[in-house]
């Protein structure tokens, strides 16, 4: 029997150009005989751009999507791979699966001979019963084969940081120029306290000297006397 093994990987990668490799995994999915599950983007502190992709990939093209998915990178940051082998569990269901269709048609074939409304509505619980159970473990296998027939590989993207190059809008003329202003509002603004300071304090410290002078005479005579 076919061993069934569902194969997960998930990947950081750091990269020059966040968009372009969000786009080429698309291509890869598309490639491998896949699909992109879901997709994420966002602008982080740094200006940078960052996102992560979901993908389900062919499970026989598991190993080669994620070479194809590393040479996108400038470093892989971090891999995570694994393998669960539910084979057992997808046996099991299988025949449990065939077990209930037989007690579903031998409640069918009760029912055929029910004469009372009571027979009638028993068989019926019955069946309703075992129909809901067979058909939560359709939606198991099936849930299992897509999960082992289509491999997922989340691949979080990080971009580097770039030296942000000069826009075409600066002006060093205007800059020296702007610069030079601003010079000269500060020594007006210097002058204007210099000016401040003779205008009012020194007439002030001037009259305070004087004061003191004739308080000094003035307390030499008074002790001479």
């Amino acid at each position: 029997d076919e061993t069934l093994v569902i194969k997960t990987g998930d990947l950081s990668l750091k990269v020059k150009n966040a968009p372009d490799v969000l786009a080429s995994l698309t291509t890869i999915a598309s490639a491998y005989d896949g699909f992109v599950q879901d997709s994420s983007t966002w602008v982080q502190s740094d200006e940078t751009m960052a996102g992560y992709v979901t993908l389900r990939v062919g499970v026989e093209y598991f190993e080669q999507a994620l070479e194809d998915i590393k040479a996108l990178s400038t470093v892989v940051q971090s891999e995570s791979l694994s393998g669960q082998d539910v084979t057992a569990e997808y046996v099991d269901m299988q025949a449990e699966l065939t077990n209930l269709q037989a007690e579903e048609a031998q409640y069918l074939e009760i029912l055929e001979r029910a004469y009372t409304v009571e027979d009638l509505l028993s068989v019926s619980d019955y069946l309703s019963r075992v129909r809901g159970e067979i058909e939560w473990i359709e939606g198991q296998l099936q849930y299992l084969e897509n999960r082992t027939s289509y491999s997922t590989i989340t691949v979080n993207v990080y971009e580097e940081a770039s030296i942000i190059a000069p826009t075409s809008d600066w002006q060093p003329f205007v800059l020296v120029k702007e610069s030079f202003n601003q010079l000269v509002v500060l020594v007006q603004s210097a002058i204007g306290l210099v000016i401040w300071v003779v205008i009012v304090w020194v007439p002030v410290l001037v009259g305070l000297t004087a004061f003191y002078v004739a308080g000094r005479w003035v307390w030499r005579k008074v002790r001479k006397s």
